[in-house]
């Protein structure tokens, strides 16, 4: 995934297209796709994503628990 102003994703473009495919089948946020991805690039990676209320940390937990395929990760690594 190529960064910009220091996100893994820019909305729009090639690489939120994949993450937004890549999200609809797993009945996830494109948000939680990309913690998803980071967890799996790295076993040492510790994401520390911002959260606002309960319900937003909840989400951000839940993408611990999603398995990306093999041709998942390869599409959103681009």
């Amino acid at each position: 995934m190529r960064s910009s102003r220091g996100r893994p994703i820019a909305r729009g473009g090639a690489s939120f297209d994949a993450a937004h495919r890549v999200a609809v089948s797993h009945g996830a946020s494109v948000q939680q796709i990309v913690l998803a991805w980071l967890l799996r690039r790295s076993p040492a990676m510790l994401p520390i994503p911002g959260t606002s209320d309960a319900a937003h940390l909840d989400a951000n937990l839940d993408a611990a628990w999603i398995e990306l395929t093999d041709a998942d990760f390869t599409l959103l690594a681009g």
